[in-house]
């Protein structure tokens, strides 16, 4: 079963390698490193940091992406009932 976690999730599957947690390691859902690009082109361009789920929800529909490569494809929502904006709130690091 493989869970979707927050845009942090480099930062804490890295913490769960360090610190043994083999439940999380095997359970995360890591997107494709194409995703991450495409997220930060979308950020350089407009402005916006867009939610990974969403970016990758949106390379999906666009073919850009293979839904096996997508956390729960089956149930991504069609473009009308997808929420529009879905932007992530960044902490200063």
């Amino acid at each position: 079963m493989k869970t979707f976690v927050k845009d942090t999730v480099i930062e804490e599957f890295y913490a769960a390698v360090a610190r043994n947690d083999n439940n999380f390691v095997l359970s995360v859902h890591i997107p494709l490193s194409d995703v991450f690009y495409v997220r930060e082109a979308l950020y350089h361009a407009l402005g916006k940091r867009y939610t990974l789920d969403y970016v990758e929800w949106a390379m999906l529909k666009e073919g850009k992406i293979e839904p096996r490569f997508c956390h729960k494809p089956e149930e991504k929502l069609s473009w009308d009932e997808y929420p529009f904006e879905k932007e992530v709130k960044y902490r200063a690091t």
